[in-house]
């Protein structure tokens, strides 16, 4: 029977985790439908089209949480406590160093890098920076919940689903007033 395993065992350890960590999984599945369900209110169809463009370049901090995820986390899972809390901190450092790197690339070469989105996409250097951030971000929120949930030290849905979805509200918000646009 699926959620009745012995108290104490490592399968109802399991299904505590599960009933914990299913609600923000539930959200993180719709968040890219959310995205463009704003950028459509706030936003033009000339808008999507750069988020989709833009989310491409982004797409390295893919590869990134890739490699963390890959190497990282199962140590961080395989060790104590006192060893989890150490390298926490030193993933989270490395993480960040290489999160800054993309942003910082952006900022000091946008024409180079939005040469390979094509030329209906030069001019967005600063929408560039801003997804870059936005990535570099949210790759620090994924590497902190992956050795956050490594450990099963879940933070409860109810807090992260209504921070990412404000976070992403203030970024289109910025973006929509930085175009001359004011929603209402």
């Amino acid at each position: 029977l699926v959620g009745k395993a012995p108290p104490g065992s490592v399968e109802a350890e399991m299904w505590t985790v599960v009933r914990q960590q299913g609600p923000y999984e539930l959200a993180s599945v719709y968040q890219g439908q959310i995205a463009l369900l704003l950028l459509g209110l706030f936003g033009s169809v000339g808008s999507v089209a750069d988020f989709g463009a833009l989310s491409k370049i982004s797409g390295i901090y893919v590869i990134l949480w890739s490699a963390i995820h890959g190497v990282a986390l199962p140590r961080v899972a395989r060790g104590g406590d006192a060893e989890a809390r150490r390298l926490h901190g030193r993933i989270l450092a490395l993480a960040g160093s290489l999160a800054v790197l993309p942003p910082l690339a952006a900022w000091l070469f946008p024409d180079p890098i939005l040469w390979i989105l094509g030329d209906q996409y030069a001019q967005l250097a600063h929408e560039l920076l801003l997804a870059t951030l936005a990535g570099a971000l949210a790759l620090m929120a994924w590497v902190s919940s992956g050795l956050n949930s490594a450990r099963s030290w879940i933070v409860p849905w109810w807090i992260v689903a209504p921070i990412e979805i404000g976070t992403l509200v203030t970024f289109m918000l910025l973006q929509a007033t930085s175009q001359g646009y004011v929603p209402g």
